[in-house]
């Protein structure tokens, strides 16, 4: 009789990944996902796992910096110490070939098993099979799983593979034919006990025992589902337990404000501000037809509140008539009867992608001239 098995999916960790959209922060991040990588560790060896799966991009690229090289060697080693063995398959960043980082096997330690030219490695002491192909560029319209077959001798049997998946249901709508794309129909021919999948950086089951991990940390700044790893437990004649831990700091989310029937501005600025945290990158949607006297400067107020978040973005696409603002509201013998005169022709004559930035020119220029506060 075979004794449980423990380990723990992870993949897309993206060491060394550039950040750029983040300025001065994207050195931050890069931090944090080392930091959040050590994490996963942890969480390897506190749950007594047996394995670390990866399901490819443990690198942004494929010959990484030395200190991301250095942050995985250190992890692996401190696993190598309590006995748990890494499975890993190189992805679509961190592809195997001449020159990369995993030309070297021994470059990451005896424990640490990297797929190469084999499709297989067999674990007797655990009674398992772990079943791989690396990717060897960045795109491939090849299947991650083509010429995989389950193999006889252990109790066991688990899949590692990174690239888009096609839904039999819903044909391409899932996938991308230019990332190694594979059909769940080839899953179920492999009749594994669970599939660790990678490429998708969001947690999202395809089957019970068939899942992308998605990546531990946000990698882009509209990432939703990111953080997360699974711990799988295989017993013998039970189902396949699968367990969704977050590891992750930083996460994203999104709020709307309609302005639609708001009379005050200060209505805008404690909902931006509600559930302000360090570590959240928020994008904010100010959307509805606003009255005229109701104006702010997005790009002033996502200033003003940006250090309440990891990340905060502000867009603003409310809109209001211009035509229902009358002559007996804004006399032309006024000053600010002129203006309205000159910017509702402005806003006339404007091309389709610039009439809403004239028509935000003249809710501002309306405010400042009755003496209101913007935001």
């Amino acid at each position: 009789m075979s004794f449980p098995v423990t380990f723990v999916h992870t993949s897309d960790i993206h060491l060394g990944k550039a950040f750029t959209q983040l300025g001065v922060k994207g050195a931050e991040q890069r931090a944090q996902l080392r930091a959040t990588f050590e994490k996963v560790v942890d969480q390897t060896i506190e749950w007594h796992a047996a394995f670390l799966v990866i399901a490819g991009d443990l690198f942004d690229i494929p010959d990484p910096a030395p200190v991301e090289v250095a942050t995985a060697k250190r992890a692996f080693a401190r696993l190598n110490e309590v006995g748990c063995a890494v499975v890993l398959v190189p992805g679509t960043h961190d592809y195997f070939g001449q020159g990369t980082v995993y030309t070297d096997r021994s470059l990451f330690g005896g424990n640490v098993y990297i797929f190469h030219e084999e499709t297989s490695f067999v674990f007797s002491d655990h009674d398992i099979t772990f079943y791989g192909k690396a990717n060897t560029s960045e795109r491939s319209n090849e299947s991650p799983l083509a010429g995989l077959a389950r193999k006889q001798g252990t109790r066991f049997h688990v899949a590692l593979a990174h690239g888009s998946a096609r839904d039999k249901d819903h044909g391409d709508r899932m996938s991308s034919s230019l990332y190694y794309p594979f059909d769940t129909r080839e899953i179920e021919k492999l009749a594994m006990d669970y599939v660790a999948l990678g490429h998708w950086h969001g947690l999202m089951e395809i089957t019970p025992t068939v899942w992308y991990s998605g990546s531990p940390e946000p990698l882009t700044l509209t990432q939703t589902r990111s953080g997360y790893i699974n711990k799988v437990l295989l017993e013998e004649g039970k189902p396949t337990v699968v367990h969704r831990e977050r590891v992750g700091r930083r996460s994203f989310d999104r709020v709307t404000i309609d302005l639609t029937g708001v009379a005050d501005v200060d209505f805008v600025r404690p909902r931006i501000l509600e559930g302000a945290s360090q570590d959240l990158i928020r994008e904010v949607l100010v959307k509805g037809a606003s009255k005229v006297g109701l104006s702010f400067d997005a790009e002033a107020l996502e200033k003003e509140l940006e250090s309440s978040f990891f990340r905060l973005t502000i867009r603003d696409t409310s809109h209001f008539v211009a035509d229902e603002l009358t002559d007996a509201q804004y006399p032309e013998e006024l000053a600010i009867g002129q203006f309205v005169k000159i910017m509702k022709e402005r806003v006339a004559k404007a091309a389709e992608d610039e009439k809403h930035l004239e028509e935000q020119a003249l809710k501002i220029g309306i405010a400042l001239l009755q003496g209101k506060k913007l935001f």
